[in-house]
């Protein structure tokens, strides 16, 4: 559930940059977006894994607008978002200046940003994100027998699973 928050909260983030851009209507080179979840890092960097529908979606519309380039991994520890959840009183929250200016290595030349290459933006082979496939393959051999016959029969593995399972009860 929280890997799907952070992806709706990097759709948000990538939809924000849209409309700023468009009412300044000052000439950007680009937008960089940081973000401390590695798994939106994976589903953004992703390139031949299928997602469920939800995830599908959003990683197609963060796409559309982005390249996986511009998303960067900012640490917990860096990251000012999560100031608020670390149980600072408000009078603390807004006396951190890191509040309103966003993490110093920002006002820094690019080259002292953090380190992007310890970050591994893969997806695990275990998300229940990723749609698994079934594959079923049949020789012309097997065609003829009873098998082939019920794969054939059958354009679709859940039906076949199905009938299965019915046969099985019985």
């Amino acid at each position: 559930m929280i890997p799907r928050l952070e992806l709706s909260a990097a759709v948000l983030a990538m939809r924000l940059d849209r409309m700023v851009m468009k009412e300044i209507g000052i000439p950007v080179d680009q937008s960089i977006f940081w973000t401390d979840s590695t798994c939106v890092l994976g589903y953004i960097a992703n390139e031949d894994k299928q997602f469920h529908t939800f995830v599908a979606n959003r990683v197609a519309a963060i796409h559309e607008v982005t390249s996986p380039p511009q998303w960067k991994h900012i640490g917990t520890k860096q990251n000012p978002a999560d100031d608020a959840l670390r149980g600072l009183t408000s009078e603390a929250l807004l006396k951190n200046k890191r509040w309103i200016q966003g993490p110093d290595f920002l006002w820094k030349s690019e080259g002292a940003w953090p380190s992007q290459q310890c970050v591994v933006s893969m997806v695990a082979e275990n998300d229940p994100e990723i749609k698994r496939e079934s594959q079923v393959l049949s020789t012309k051999a097997e065609a003829g027998s009873t098998l082939g016959q019920l794969f054939g029969h059958f354009s679709q593995w859940h039906r076949l699973k199905k009938f299965m399972a019915w046969i099985l009860c019985y």
